[in-house]
Parts: structure tokens; sequence; C-alpha cells
């Protein structure tokens, strides 16, 4: 949870976000208010992070009375940088990229559910479905080859 002041170049922004870290998955959702001379906005924010590639690839959805926004940003760098310019920039020395996508001129609900609790959703079964069994079998499998090795080669000065 964190909480400040935004000084862009026209917007002076109140900033308040929540955030969660699933380290398994190398990804962070936030959410989070701004409050500004332009109004209110809602953000809603998914980064996934590569360590061993330096790659980051992020995505911010924005709604606001004037719309719903949604940005893509990929990084290559040997340092992670904080997400998400709302500007289209391109940085030779971090390899950065950013885009920002107008999905729609007006607030529109559905569009808004579909591009926050539709990513969070796939993530959440994917961990669910995918990473736990993966992580399941394998301990299965350490086990049963610790057993097996006791079986076959049994320690000569084991108590048992």
């Amino acid at each position: 949870m964190s909480h400040g002041l935004d000084l862009e170049e026209e917007d002076i922004k109140l900033v308040g976000e929540v955030g969660v870290n699933l380290l398994e998955l190398g990804t962070t959702f936030k959410t989070g208010l701004t409050l500004g001379l332009l109004g209110m906005n809602w953000f809603f924010s998914a980064m996934w992070l590569i360590p061993s590639k330096s790659l980051e690839i992020s995505m911010t959805t924005t709604l606001s009375w004037t719309g719903v926004v949604l940005g893509i940003e990929c990084v290559f760098s040997s340092h992670v940088a904080e997400p998400l310019n709302p500007l289209c920039s391109i940085s030779r020395l971090e390899q950065q990229f950013s885009m920002p996508v107008i999905l729609s001129s007006e607030y529109d609900p559905s569009l808004a559910l579909i591009t926050t609790v539709l990513p969070v959703l796939t993530s959440l079964l994917m961990y669910r479905f995918v990473i736990l069994p993966r992580r399941r079998t394998r301990r299965l499998l350490y086990v049963y080859n610790f057993l097996r090795a006791c079986v076959l080669h049994p320690l000569k000065d084991a108590p048992w």
C-alpha cells in the first residue's frame, strides 16, 4: 500500500495504490486511484518480470470519465524501471517501448471488466491448475527418488 503526490507536466495528482506480489509467477498486481485537476482515475496494472532475460512486461488499464485506456510497456534492461509512462516512448539505453491504446472514448463498464478482471482471473486459474500441480509433481518425484535411493543404497551407519 502506498500513497503520494505525482507531479506530471500538466496535471498534479494525489495517488493511492495497493498491490500484491506473486513471487512464484513473477507477477505484481496493483490497483489504485488518482485524484487530480482533470478528475479522478482508477487504474489497474499487472507486471510480469523475467529476471533471467532482464525483461519486464506491464499492462495498465486506466478508467476515467474520458474513457478506457490500455497501456502496454516492455522494458529490456539490466535493472527494472518503474512501469508505464503514459506517453508512447522508446528509450535506447534501457530498450523501453511504451504504447497507450485508447479502447473507448467514453466510460464503458463491460470493457473495463474485460480489461481488468479477465487477465487476473486467467492468471489465478493458471496458477491453480498449472503451477500448483507441477510443484506437487516435482515434490512427489523428489520424495520418490529419495526413498528409492534409500532402498537401493541404504546407509551403513543409519540407525534404522
